[in-house]
């Protein structure tokens, strides 16, 4: 009994891998996995110049909407300035009535707070 043992113990021994074949295996592993990291570096840079150069466009086509945006609203004020302008001309007492109720409404407000 104690010879089977012994043979089945040496037998498991044996078949298992040699301690320099499973350095190596590491050793590959190791480098396999360097190879991955540097690629998902190079990948994610890659990726994030893309991101960036698309955020760079969006933000320049957001500024150039908001800047024709702002002419386009400089544009209305300045011909809301002049309607204003000819109706105070055009009409000078219903004008002060009105500025006059403005004024009134304003410090009525002022007065409840």
């Amino acid at each position: 009994m104690a010879s089977t043992i012994r043979e089945k113990t040496r037998a498991a021994l044996s078949d298992l891998p040699d301690l320099e074949e499973i350095r190596d295996e590491i050793a590959l592993l190791r480098r396999q996995m360097d190879k991955m990291s540097s690629r998902a570096l190079v990948d994610g840079s890659r990726q994030a110049r893309r991101l960036r150069d698309r955020t760079a466009a969006r933000a320049d086509d957001l500024y150039a909407d908001a800047e024709a945006l702002l002419g386009e609203l400089g544009r209305e004020f300045r011909l809301v300035e002049r309607r204003a302008r000819t109706t105070v001309r055009d009409h000078p007492a219903q004008s002060a009535a009105v500025a006059l109720v403005g004024v009134g409404l304003l410090l009525a407000l002022l007065w409840r707070r």
